[in-house]
């Protein structure tokens, strides 16, 4: 056991032990005279250590000192790239990888807790780069958001109708509208080594 794990009692009881080891024929004089020095030296330390809280004790006790402010600490969350580069999601990536459940990556990532996997951050750099290189890809236009995105449309409407001045006012038209909600997702491809 080395000199810093012992408590007290241990280092006096080897202090006490080193006596009748120098009377032995076969004993290394410098090594018990410098493991004396350096149970010594820890006592020393360990003494002035607990003499330095003892006054910082007294000292709290009759009020000196003063009251610092709380530090508050905002929760705010983790960027995308915070979560994928995190442990608990690349265990979970690598849980996913093994048995093809990956409802706790979902969770982690997103509310959409069905569907595609994103990779975590050292994965993504390795398929990034293939994807760069290939030449085809710089004729690909690409659109990146994040989250969620719902976009509107018209579904249907009347055709226009001509207004000439001072005539009636045209008929309202009838206008459906809808709206379509883009989850994202990956095309992917998942390719066994050959044994």
């Amino acid at each position: 056991m080395e000199i810093k794990e012992m408590t007290i009692e241990q280092l006096e009881t080897r202090l006490a032990e080193i006596p009748a080891e120098l009377e032995k024929d076969d004993a290394d004089l410098d090594a018990l005279e410098q493991e004396v020095r350096d149970i010594k030296d820890e006592m020393e330390t360990r003494k002035a250590a607990e003499a330095q809280r003892v006054e910082i004790r007294a000292k709290v006790a009759a009020g000196e000192g003063r009251v610092t402010e709380e530090i508050k600490t905002e929760d705010k969350p983790m960027s995308e790239m915070e979560i994928r580069n995190s442990k608990e999601y690349i265990d979970a990536f690598a849980e996913y990888i093994k048995s093809e459940d990956a409802t706790e990556c979902r969770a982690l990532l997103t509310e959409n807790v069905s569907g595609t996997v994103a990779v975590p951050e050292l994965v993504y750099d390795i398929v990034k780069t293939a994807w760069e290189r290939e030449g085809i890809m710089a004729a690909v236009r690409k659109s990146y958001i994040q989250g969620n995105l719902k976009v509107g449309f018209e579904i249907s409407a009347d055709a226009a109708t001509v207004h000439t001045e001072g005539a009636a006012a045209v008929s309202e038209e009838s206008l459906v509208l809808g709206t379509v909600n883009l989850v994202p997702a990956s095309i992917k491809k998942w390719i066994s080594r050959a044994a």
